[in-house]
C-alpha cells in the first residue's frame, strides 16, 4: 500500500488490509515507524528517494527498499 500521510495510519491501515508492504513518503519513514512496521511483519519501502544522503539515512534506519528516479545512482551509493 503507497502512503504519502500518517492520516490514516499507515501501519493499521496496511495490516486491517492484508498487506504485506507499506510504501511510505520518504519522509514518513522515521526509525521508530520502521521499525513498528517490522514489528507488524511489514516490508517497508519509501518513495521517491532521488537523493544518495536521504537513502543512506533511510537505510541506516532500517528501510527495506526504496523507489527512485535514479536507479544507477541509489544503487552505486548504496552499494559503495
Amino acid at each position: 500500500m503507497l502512503f504519502r500521510s500518517i492520516r490514516p495510519d499507515p501501519l493499521k491501515t496496511a495490516l486491517g488490509l492484508g498487506a504485506w508492504m507499506v510504501a511510505l513518503d520518504a519522509r514518513l519513514c522515521t526509525e521508530k515507524r520502521i521499525a513498528a512496521a517490522h514489528a507488524a511483519g511489514l516490508h517497508v519501502s519509501a518513495w521517491t528517494v532521488n537523493r544518495t544522503d536521504v537513502a543512506l539515512t533511510l537505510r541506516s534506519r532500517g528501510l527495506d527498499s526504496l523507489i527512485t528516479d535514479l536507479p544507477t545512482t541509489m544503487v552505486a551509493a548504496l552499494r559503495g
